[in-house]
């Protein structure tokens, strides 16, 4: 059985993401509801780059996963936004 990795407590939260200045912006563009599920992703990113060790870090980690996480997270909603990719709603 192999040891936990005590990196992945500094693994920034959904709600960590969501509470970003940058998530504040993201929200207007993809919508809420899309913008927590690219957070979800993106933070399951992260756990498996962590495992992975695949993160360096110069200093505090927990703010380099978020710094990360955020990039990511950025990225992703504007692909989204400029692939057009929108939420709608069926009223038929």
């Amino acid at each position: 059985m192999s040891k936990a990795n005590p990196n992945l407590r500094h693994v920034p939260s959904v709600d960590q993401l969501l509470r970003t200045d940058a998530a504040r912006e993201l929200r207007e563009v993809v919508g809420l509801r899309r913008l927590t599920n690219i957070a979800r992703a993106v933070t399951a990113e992260i756990r498996s780059l962590v495992r992975q060790e695949s993160i360096p870090s110069n200093g505090d980690y927990a703010a380099t996963l978020l710094d990360e996480a955020v990039k990511r997270m950025r990225v992703s909603a504007e692909s989204e936004s400029r692939a057009g990719i929108r939420s709608v709603i069926n009223a038929t």
